[in-house]
């Protein structure tokens, strides 16, 4: 049964377990797809950081936007919501590795948004998504499950994710996480004050 984060429910947690799957190529990358628990996020991030020591790496972050980004980003009702995607671009490791530290429980935690982490130069990419996915992008699929292996995260020829579960009658549900009075939107300033830059805005 999966450690599911704090700002995720689902209605029937015993349907996930952990595991990932090898799934589809995307712009000459493969990717994978994975259930991670929450007690596992920091220590996979850190083991991907860590594989990526010798070229600069980028932060990125999706946040929904507010009511009055949506009002400005929407047509009318019947468009979809939208959400911020930000990046910090050029950091070492130490760098990468003090956002976990300082903001990882929140980052986390947070049912509302996405995070993760990218090489410049090898374009791997790891992300933390909604209701304990992980999406990772790799040229280098050996070394990408490595990192799921280390962590006890097992191969499996068919995942089944949390999106897969739900239905109209029973659906699952994302809450912002609070963490010493911080929420998600409160991260976006204290990034940017850092150098996080607003790249694009898009459909969610």
């Amino acid at each position: 049964m999966l450690n599911m984060i704090q700002g995720a429910v689902v209605p029937d947690r015993a349907l996930l377990s952990e595991g990932y799957e090898v799934i589809r190529a995307i712009r000459g990358l493969m990717a994978i797809d994975a259930n991670v628990g929450a007690d596992k996020f920091l220590p996979l991030f850190t083991t991907f950081l860590h594989a990526h020591r010798n070229e600069p790496v980028f932060f990125i972050l999706e946040v929904p936007c507010n009511q009055e980004e949506e009002r400005q980003a929407r047509g009318d009702e019947a468009c979809p919501m939208h959400k911020n995607i930000y990046y910090m671009d050029g950091l070492d490791e130490e760098a990468a590795l003090s956002i976990l530290r300082e903001k990882g429980e929140l980052l986390i935690h947070d049912g509302l948004s996405s995070f993760g982490f990218g090489g410049h130069i090898s374009q791997d990419e790891m992300m933390k998504s909604k209701y304990n996915v992980c999406n990772v992008f790799t040229k280098n699929i050996p070394a990408a499950c490595k990192i799921f292996e280390a962590h006890g995260i097992p191969r499996t020829d068919h995942l089944v994710t949390a999106w897969e579960t739900f239905t109209l009658e029973h659906p699952g549900s994302c809450t912002a996480h609070i963490v010493n009075g911080e929420s998600i939107y409160d991260l976006v300033p204290y990034f940017v004050e850092r150098g996080m830059y607003l790249a694009e805005r898009r459909e969610d």
